[in-house]
């Protein structure tokens, strides 16, 4: 019998999912701001390491940005056009997020 590859997404992977529904769904509209890393950190009961991995993948697939000092900003509903989870959009790009576990 082979061995098959476990999925097991991150904890940030799964924040950013859950980040990108809410946006999707209209939760955060472009323009608005998402609570602050020290908030979601709470609310989801995470550290903020993990809270900031998943706000940097939403930055690389271009859904947010996050700019020093001003937050995080959602951006214009055209960014949200594909469906796919998070780290398969991001699998694409090239950066600082691996798609292995």
């Amino acid at each position: 019998m082979p061995i098959t590859r476990l999925e097991n997404p991150r904890i940030y992977r799964q924040i950013a999912d859950q980040l990108k529904r809410l946006i999707e769904n209209n939760e955060f509209p472009p323009g608005s701001r998402l609570p602050s890393e020290r908030d979601l950190a709470q609310q989801l009961q995470v550290s903020r390491a993990s809270v900031r991995e998943a706000l940097i993948a939403l930055e690389v697939i271009g859904l947010v940005d996050v700019k020093v000092g001003n937050g995080v900003i959602v951006k214009a509903p055209a960014a949200l056009a594909s469906q796919e989870p998070v780290m398969q959009q991001a699998a694409a790009i090239s950066g600082p997020i691996s798609t292995t576990n």
